[in-house]
């Protein structure tokens, strides 16, 4: 029992040290409510007969739990009052899964919605030449990447979209479209994003280790180029990050992206945040992959992920302010 505890209390140290380390980083996240109700419920038994390696482990706990109480507060921004908000824009994020057969379950969705801005993920030609039949009553802006397989995007607008660009990774696919646009005499930046899959490390479970670090440090690089853009040309800017991060909540790299940015449904989201999978071998999804988040004067007004899919992901629908 001794060296149970005390093994316990190295690997939360260890954790803790090296938070920022993909693998150790996720352990800590996900372990860290289990063993504080694991340390809660060894003190309320044991409270008269405690020994030296049971207060080791409660002072791990401790930290421990600072450190998510710390992770979680940071990641609350407040809106600043300088100037009023006072229009009104709704954001759809969709990742529509390039090999989908089964197209108008989305547009239903889409249709029903009418977001004032939506995105999309993983477009491809037959995809493109159904939103642009079913939407081009509601939409008159677009900007549109099709392509085979995962790396299309698209935006469609009911207000001017001025410049779009498009950030490449090493082998020239993009994986991030930045989208002006102009919403009334505001101007919006809207990025819509794609971060590298860990898919292949999943299919491939021999190697499942160093592909998952091989793609975990290649979204790091993508996240880093998208966010030294954004600074470096719209600093003060209101700014709109969305799509498929491919990253889970317990992952260090979301961490540090709330260090500087704001998840709206972390703010105002209605109901559970899961995007991921939608499958017909889990009954629900369990893990968040999709978000809308936003940098600027903008403020939160609500987020809910759409119940309905045909997709591997469910949307992210959410409304602002500017």
């Amino acid at each position: 029992m001794k060296i149970f505890f005390y093994f316990l209390s190295l690997l939360l140290l260890v954790a803790l040290i090296w938070n920022s380390h993909f693998l150790l980083g996720n352990i800590l996240m996900t372990i860290q409510i289990p063993i504080f109700l694991f340390a809660t419920f060894v003190f309320i038994s044991r409270r008269k007969k405690l020994k030296k390696f049971h207060n080791v482990f409660f002072i791990c706990t401790f930290l421990v739990f600072l450190n998510f109480g710390y992770n979680y507060i940071r990641g609350f921004h407040f809106t600043t009052n300088e100037v009023k908000q006072n229009k009104e824009v709704t954001i759809l994020t969709y990742n529509l899964f390039f090999k989908n057969k089964y197209k108008q379950n989305i547009l239903n969705e889409i249709i029903s919605t009418k977001p004032d801005i939506l995105l999309v993920q993983e477009l491809t030609y037959q995809w493109n030449n159904e939103l642009q039949k079913k939407l081009s009553k509601i939409y008159k802006y677009k900007k549109i990447s099709q392509r085979k397989g995962t790396h299309g995007f698209g935006v469609f607008s009911k207000y001017p979209i001025t410049e779009t660009k498009y950030l490449k990774n090493i082998n020239k696919l993009p994986f991030c479209q930045i989208n002006k646009i102009k919403v009334g005499k505001e101007e919006l930046i809207v990025s819509n994003i794609h971060l590298a899959s860990p898919a292949k490390a999943i299919e491939n479970p021999k190697d499942f280790y160093d592909l998952y670090e091989k793609i975990y440090n290649l979204r790091e690089k993508e996240w880093a180029k998208i966010n030294l853009y954004l600074n470096k040309n719209f600093s003060n800017k209101n700014i709109l990050l969305c799509g498929d991060f491919n990253t889970m909540k317990v992952e260090p790299l979301y961490n540090h992206i709330r260090q500087d940015w704001s998840d709206l449904f972390h703010e105002k989201g209605e109901g559970f945040s899961y995007t991921f999978p939608n499958s017909s071998k889990i009954p629900f999804p369990i893990i968040t992959l999709d978000y809308i988040m936003y940098k600027g004067k903008i403020q939160p007004i609500k987020a809910e992920v759409l119940k309905q899919s045909s997709s591997d992901h469910f949307a992210v629908f959410g409304t602002i302010k500017i």
